[in-house]
């Protein structure tokens, strides 16, 4: 898992300038359409609250980044700062 992790949070910070407000977008692999991400869209994921409590989910991982690159983030109904 926690190679999983560090590659995750690579290739998340080898992105980093598609992070900021206004510019991310939203690709779907099996229609070829994109949507821009706004205020109120929500990031889900498979992983339990379990699982985000213990640092394993992705939800988790991408909020620090998003948090990071100027958005507002409520995850589990907490806002990050």
């Amino acid at each position: 898992m926690q190679e999983y992790k560090r590659r995750f949070i690579t290739s998340i910070k080898s992105r980093s300038d598609l992070l900021v407000p206004y510019n991310l977008i939203l690709q779907s692999e099996k229609k070829l359409e994109s949507f821009e991400v706004r205020d109120g869209d929500t990031l889900c994921c498979a992983c339990s609250r379990e699982a985000a409590e213990n640092d394993r989910c992705h939800r988790v991982w991408v909020a620090q980044a998003l948090l990071k690159n100027g958005w507002d983030v409520v995850l589990d109904g907490k806002r990050l700062f």
